[in-house]
């Protein structure tokens, strides 16, 4: 039989992770997208020594480029995607909205925003 298997963005910490190790622990085969691949690195290997199934996708939601290499890299281990959880986030930098311009709200927006239609 299959598995059923999932990319979560933003997974190497809170809720992403858990929602990888949740995942991981129904048999599913989790990728596990980070931006900081040293953490990413230590998830998956918490993920595996758990006996979960678990592939580190370095991933950073605002960049097209990074999002073409993790494609190819879930494409080397399988054939399709059967679940997408888009869980790279960003709160952006916290001001009073008066005081807010668009360059500050642009990184969040490039990540909350454009990174889940990007991914």
């Amino acid at each position: 039989m299959r598995r059923t298997s999932v990319l979560v963005t933003g997974a190497n910490k809170g809720l992403g992770y858990e929602t990888a190790r949740r995942l991981g622990e129904s048999g599913w085969t989790v990728f596990l997208g980070s931006r900081d691949e040293e953490r990413g690195r230590a998830a998956v290997e918490k993920l595996a020594a758990e006996g979960a199934d678990a592939v580190l996708v370095p991933l950073d939601v605002t960049s097209d480029e990074s999002v073409a290499g993790a494609l190819r890299l879930v494409r080397e281990h399988t054939d399709r995607l059967d679940v997408l959880v888009n869980n790279a986030g960003t709160p952006g930098r916290i001001v009073p909205p008066a005081d807010s311009t668009a360059e500050e709200v642009h990184g969040a927006f490039d990540t909350n925003v454009y990174g889940a239609i990007r991914v």
